[in-house]
């Protein structure tokens, strides 16, 4: 989607002619001030017990201060509870190192497979992520609590 602030144009290009659809939820984060962060919710194949969790932005300004990790803690916790998943899974860039850790973070994994894009003319390597059911996640009144199994 590129750059942020997302425009509403960009964000219904990604959603367009998906509102209907089951199998794609677009979720969008806010704080007092606004738009903090965006993310989608797929299932991209048969199996609807897998989804997958994509086009991760969360606003320049806010990041590194748990934003995206408490997005992403929320939508894990739609996923397994609410949704019904047994597994979601993400995509990473292997440049983009914060992103990554905020992953691991929330109880994401590596899972053995990269997949190499080319972008711009450059190879981009692709590290695939996973997470589990086995992820404890609680809702407090002052926060998420949130609980990665043992590696």
């Amino acid at each position: 989607m590129g750059d942020y602030p997302v425009s509403e144009e960009k964000l219904l290009e990604v959603v367009s002619g998906r509102e209907d659809n089951t199998k794609f939820f677009p979720f969008v984060a806010f704080d007092e001030s606004g738009l903090v962060g965006f993310f989608t919710v797929r299932i991209p194949g048969n199996d609807d017990r897998k989804v997958r969790f994509g086009f991760v932005i969360v606003d320049p300004m806010k990041r590194g201060q748990g934003y995206g990790s408490r997005m992403l803690r929320l939508g894990l916790k739609y996923a397994f509870e609410i949704y019904g998943a047994n597994e979601v899974s993400l995509g990473v860039f292997d440049n983009n190192r914060a992103a990554y850790h905020c992953y691991k973070r929330v109880g994401f994994r590596e899972n053995g497979d990269r997949v190499v894009y080319k972008i711009c003319g450059e190879d981009w390597t692709d590290i695939e992520m996973t997470a589990a059911s086995a992820i404890s996640i609680t809702l407090q009144p002052d926060g998420v609590v949130f609980k990665a199994p043992a590696e």
